[in-house]
């Protein structure tokens, strides 16, 4: 007869998927360099009317061009993070990181934290010598709104007077965790959950991975079927899918790996041909295949994570 503890050791546990890899948290924030003008900055008393008709625009302290590398940055690190890591439905924000891809993630990370801390500081250090550049531009934008000189220098002197204080306004940075379950028998009742809340995990990981082969045949599937051949651009973007799918398919999902070799082959037979069929009809089988066999998929997976670590 297996005990409890035995049961609890060969179950689904959390541990079983985080010898394979870690959760990141990704934090990247920026000044807004913006207010909302309200009706009372142009000289219009607020009343509840007021309120319902009237959204003014907004305005920005100094030109947005200025935040236009540090949002760049902030793409970058998104590419950076989507190509290395993958869905975490469990918590919001969060991406779980093979322990294959991690040492490549942080490298790019650290890379671009270092042209981030350089730009913002840039940012912060010239914030005011730019805002006082651009007073004039204000003032005529906001005469051009309201025709009274007097209202526009109020509005400009209440903005200078009341310029934030952007020095904490920047930042990126990131923590790595795991989730853990305390091990004892008076909580034995919770392995239950603990193994539904991994396999929606692996559920979140696996069908990720394959919606987003889904996605980029619908957008090669429309394009050919509006009479376009297949170019070798196309063949490009379709594999770059594929590079990164098979990349972080840690989880060994047989049937992905199976589609993927298909619409290789079936996009180098259309290609040297210069006919779609090949590609359009592996369009089809695909994306029905992926459809499938989820929950085999996400079985497979859980018992080889268990097993590996029973193994140890």
């Amino acid at each position: 007869m297996t005990n409890t503890t035995d049961n609890q050791e060969k179950s689904l546990a959390w541990e079983d998927l985080f010898q394979e890899g870690t959760l990141l948290d990704l934090d990247f924030h920026r000044f807004r360099n913006s207010i909302r003008l309200q009706p009372e900055d142009l000289g219009i008393k607020e009343t509840p009317e007021i309120k319902k008709v009237v959204s003014l625009g907004v305005l920005h302290y100094i030109d947005q061009d200025y935040l236009k590398e540090l949002k760049h940055i902030g793409f970058l690190a998104g590419v950076a993070l989507e190509k290395n890591s993958l869905n975490f439905n469990n918590i919001q924000g969060v991406r779980f990181v093979p322990k294959a891809n991690l040492e490549a993630l942080i490298e790019e990370l650290n890379t671009l934290k270092d042209s981030y801390d350089t730009e913002s500081s840039n940012f912060i250090s010239t914030f005011h010598d730019r805002f006082e550049l651009n007073k004039p531009t204000i003032k005529e934008a906001i005469l051009k709104i309201t025709d009274d000189e007097e209202i526009s220098d109020i509005v400009v002197n209440r903005i200078e007077n009341n310029l934030p204080n952007i020095s904490d306004k920047f930042g990126m940075s990131w923590k790595l965790f795991n989730i853990t379950m305390p091990r004892n028998e008076g909580i034995s009742q919770f392995t239950s959950d603990e193994k539904s809340q991994v396999q929606d995990a692996i559920f979140g990981m696996i069908s990720g991975l394959r919606q987003q082969i889904q996605d980029r045949l619908f957008e090669v599937s429309k394009l050919l079927k509006d009479g376009k051949t297949i170019t070798m651009k196309t063949v490009n973007s379709v594999n770059e899918v594929l590079d990164k799918v098979s990349g972080l398919n840690f989880l060994k999902d047989a049937k992905l790996n199976e589609n993927i070799t298909r619409l290789r082959d079936a996009l180098d037979a259309s290609v040297k041909n210069k006919d779609n069929t090949p590609i359009l009809a592996a369009i089809g089988n695909v994306e029905k295949s992926l459809k499938e066999d989820m929950k085999q998929a996400i079985d497979t997976a859980a018992n080889a994570l268990s097993y590996k670590r029973v193994l140890k």
